[in-house]
């Protein structure tokens, strides 16, 4: 797969969050084992949606309308899918479990003596 040293650190520090919105300059998608077509499609933008404060984006402690990044989770499960266990979190309903799972069978393939 190609995950660098400095790829599993990123992983383990922020692989288990669903809901982080990533500028795009500060993920290091060669060393998560990914390429310019993987980074190309992960890279979104996204639209705030003030009616409810889970699909609210903020910024800097302040409401914004959009804003193109990276999620987090959608990364974990790009991740999942090139080790063939991109349906780990298929049972989970939420974004932080899903994101869990996702990271958990990651990590149980890259690193399993953690």
């Amino acid at each position: 797969m190609g995950i660098t040293p400095k790829g599993k650190a990123w992983i383990k520090e922020n692989g288990f969050d669903g809901h982080t919105i990533w500028n795009p300059d500060g993920v290091p998608f060669s060393d998560l084992g990914l390429d310019e077509r993987d980074k190309k499609r992960l890279i979104r933008k996204f639209k705030s949606d003030t009616s409810d404060p889970k699909s609210t984006i903020w910024k800097d402690g302040q409401i914004v309308d959009e804003l193109t990044g990276v999620h987090n989770l959608a990364l974990m499960g790009a991740i999942a899918g090139k080790l063939n266990v991109g349906n780990a979190g298929a049972m989970f309903f939420g974004r932080g479990s899903q994101a869990r799972a996702l990271t958990n069978a990651i990590l149980n393939i890259i690193d399993p003596i953690r």
